[in-house]
């Protein structure tokens, strides 16, 4: 399972808010296996015990049977009890000298240590038993074994090697007429082609590989395909097509009896409803997939959960746990020898680090993750690097860094043509020029990307309507900074209103406290002090009442960072109605400009 969606911040990227983005995240089904388990390579039965000297062997059961019961095992996410299957299976046929029974034995052998995380050993498996069909002329299941090694070399970010093996699965699986070889092998190639930013060709071998499970009948296939044509639109920026995918994948893998496959589903949903702002259903959603990944021993599916439920806590800014959990996620992800996903956790550090004021760890750890991207082809990736690095060379004043990051992330997000791209780098170009003073140039970087806007993502739109409202502040054009200012609060409400945690809710709070405040400053400029009050004591009300539900269950140490956010928050929303008390002492028409501007600094 990969994911490459990936966190935000306020003043620098957030992946949640760009795809409106956790990397690509998202989680993609890898088609390793065969069907739902009746029988091995699809053909049930075929390994029958010869009457002499297998005695132990019609007792304990035939490789077949026990291949049969170990795939079933896999499926179901008993990925130890398969393995004891799977080494009894290769056990029997050596001792039956059956070489069919012996090459998927030690196929399946290295298709379950790459699921538990040991890629030395799944690599040895699969390299013996591609070598053993080669040298035996096993052809039929060829496709298998190369299927299995692209795998590998997909999760090691070996991609350019991966591609490779993957177009060699599809030509054994056409060579063997086996339409469950061309469907795998085409889903997975999509994999790739995702990797390397090719949108619409991975969209297209998705498709494919959704119809062949489709054909074939079988649900754990299709809800594989199903699953990444749901990543892929969430990457893309289209969270709410993926809902409806994700949940007839659930309905397949429920009726393949695949807990591997719900545990993928069920990351998924919880990047859709991130993306979407309903972080509490997010929330809840990665809290089952890490449980089963956990209880399965799933590691690289235990660190892109990690990884979620890190994007959640940064989005919603507790920093500590997110940066506890990038950091479990970096170190599993470095186990795994995975450095397009340990890469991205580094950018995710990168941008707190940034945000806390430390901007040296920053710029090391985001520069990090671009030689690691580069170097394994990862372009999308790549461009996430690029608007970090830029942010974070605008606040450390250099400006020629921050051109040649962004010319640079330009250049792939025109050859990636994708939504989530576009965001990416316009809400960064939108936010640098807000740093530095320049309205219009914020203004230009927002208009470039209203269609894309226009569907419809809390994330996003809450951060462009916040950015907007500040540079028609800037420009004095009160009437359309106060609509933009609406709407920014108004997407920051339904976010804020679906998080089910009074801890969460608060950091939220807190994290965009800004949003408010920009919007009482606007209203304060225009002269509708009635409204300004009133938002004032809205966020006031949110922060209180949010910070005592909290405190209720928390932690000691979670009750004491909320009342130190909160009393911030308070000390802010305090100074904006200090200020609305003064405003109504002095009329409007004696009012100088010096005392309008004293009162939105």
């Amino acid at each position: 399972m990969k994911q490459t969606l990936r966190a935000i911040w306020p003043g620098l990227i957030s992946l949640a808010d760009v795809i409106g983005l956790a990397g690509l995240i998202s989680f993609a089904v890898a088609c390793a296996d065969s069907s739902s388990g009746g029988g091995v390579e699809g053909a049930a039965g075929r390994f029958a015990a010869p009457e002499s000297g297998a005695a132990a062997w019609t007792n304990a059961g035939s490789p077949d049977s026990l291949l049969a019961r170990g795939i079933s095992l896999y499926y179901h996410g008993d990925v130890e009890g398969a393995h004891e299957l799977f080494a009894e299976a290769l056990e029997g046929s050596v001792q039956l000298v059956d070489n069919d029974a012996r090459a998927q034995a030690l196929t399946w052998l290295g298709i379950n240590a790459w699921k538990q995380g040991d890629y030395d050993e799944a690599r040895l498996r699969g390299e013996d038993a591609l070598a053993l069909k080669l040298e035996a002329n096993l052809t039929d299941f060829l496709w298998r074994s190369y299927n299995a090694l692209g795998l590998l070399a997909w999760y090691e970010s070996r991609l350019t090697d991966a591609a490779d093996l993957f177009d060699s699965a599809l030509e054994a699986a056409q060579a063997a007429s086996s339409e469950e070889g061309i469907a795998a092998a085409s889903g997975n190639r999509g994999l790739i082609h995702f990797e390397f930013g090719e949108f619409a060709e991975a969209r297209r071998r998705f498709s494919t590989a959704s119809d062949g499970g489709r054909a074939l009948g079988d649900p754990i296939k299709e809800g594989n395909a199903l699953t990444n044509l749901a990543m892929l639109d969430i990457q893309l920026g289209d969270p709410r097509s993926a809902i409806p995918r994700l949940e007839e994948a659930r309905r397949l893998f429920r009726a393949g009896d695949s807990v591997l496959g719900e545990e993928n589903a069920l990351g998924q949903l919880g990047s859709a409803y991130l993306v979407l702002g309903e972080v509490g259903r997010a929330h809840a959603k990665f809290d089952s997939a890490l449980a089963l990944a956990r209880q399965q021993g799933l590691k690289p599916e235990e660190a892109m959960n990690l990884e979620m439920l890190a994007e959640l806590f940064m989005s919603a800014g507790d920093d500590r746990r997110a940066l506890r959990f990038y950091a479990e996620a970096r170190e599993l992800n470095s186990e795994l020898g995975d450095e397009i996903y340990a890469g991205a956790d580094l950018r995710s550090e990168a941008v707190i680090y940034a945000s806390l004021g430390d901007l040296g760890s920053a710029f090391e750890r985001a520069a990090s993750a671009l030689e690691m991207h580069r170097s394994a082809g990862a372009r999308f990736q790549e461009l996430l690097d690029l608007v970090v690095l830029a942010e974070v060379a605008q606040r450390r004043r250099r400006p020629a860094d921050v051109a040649r990051y962004l010319d640079a992330a330009d250049q792939l997000a025109d050859e990636l043509d994708a939504r989530a791209a576009r965001v990416a780098v316009a809400l960064t170009r939108a936010r640098i020029a807000d740093a530095e003073g320049e309205p219009r140039e914020a203004l230009r970087a927002l208009a470039s990307i209203r269609a894309d806007l226009s569907r419809g993502d809390y994330g996003s739109e809450w951060e462009a309507e916040s950015l907007r409202a500040r540079a028609y502040l800037q420009l004095v054009s009160l009437d359309s900074a106060v609509v933009a200012g609406r709407r920014a609060v108004e997407a920051s409400e339904r976010i804020r209103k679906n998080l089910g945690s009074g801890v969460l809710r608060s950091s939220l709070t807190a994290a965009r406290a800004g949003t408010y405040s920009d919007l009482v400053a606007i209203l304060l400029r225009r002269g509708d002090v009635e409204e300004a009050f009133q938002v004032a004591d809205a966020a006031r009300g949110h922060s209180v009442r949010e910070y005592l539900v909290a405190a209720e269950h928390a932690p000691l140490d979670a009750t004491v960072r909320g009342i130190a956010q909160a009393d911030e928050l308070l000390r802010r929303i305090d100074q904006l109605t200090a200020a609305l008390d003064t405003i109504e002492t002095v009329p409007a028409r004696d009012r100088d400009p010096e005392t309008d501007r004293a009162i939105t600094r």
